[in-house]
């Protein structure tokens, strides 16, 4: 192992992340330039990829912000030369708002063990669910 962030190790051949009970989450150095499009914008896969996981939060993801960003630039010789285009203020820019939906999601749903919301705060919560998720916004870069 070289370093380690949180949960997150990097190791000669990539980082893994030691998610859960014996769970590892392996990325491989080779495809930590993989890219997305993204509603038009050319974002790091891995940092929106990872907010479909129900273990990332907002209380978890720095870490692998952190070793994604060190894996980077530790690995930058197999950087493709394409890969220049990708935006990570915007790809971060747009996790953030990801992981913002979910905490609202989150926070507006109950279960048989919590207490239930009041008419009215359900509706707030909702309202302002609705109105995260009608666009995530971008940087103007």
């Amino acid at each position: 192992m070289i370093t380690k962030f949180g949960i997150w190790e990097i190791h000669e051949n990539g980082i893994n992340g030691k998610v859960n009970s014996g769970y590892d989450y392996f990325i491989h150095s080779q495809r930590l330039w993989e890219a997305m499009d993204y509603e038009g914008h050319l974002v790091w896969d891995w940092l929106i990829h990872l907010t479909e996981k129900s273990w990332i939060n907002k209380d978890n993801i720095n870490d692998f912000n952190t070793a994604f960003m060190f894996g980077q630039d530790y690995f930058k010789a197999l950087k493709p030369k394409e890969a220049i285009a990708v935006s990570t203020a915007q790809s971060l820019f747009i996790q953030k708002q990801i992981l913002d939906n979910d905490e609202i999601a989150a926070n507006i749903k109950s279960s048989d063990d919590e207490v239930v919301f009041s008419q009215n705060e359900m509706v707030e919560k909702l309202i302002k669910r609705l109105e995260s998720e009608k666009q995530i916004k971008f940087l103007e870069l």
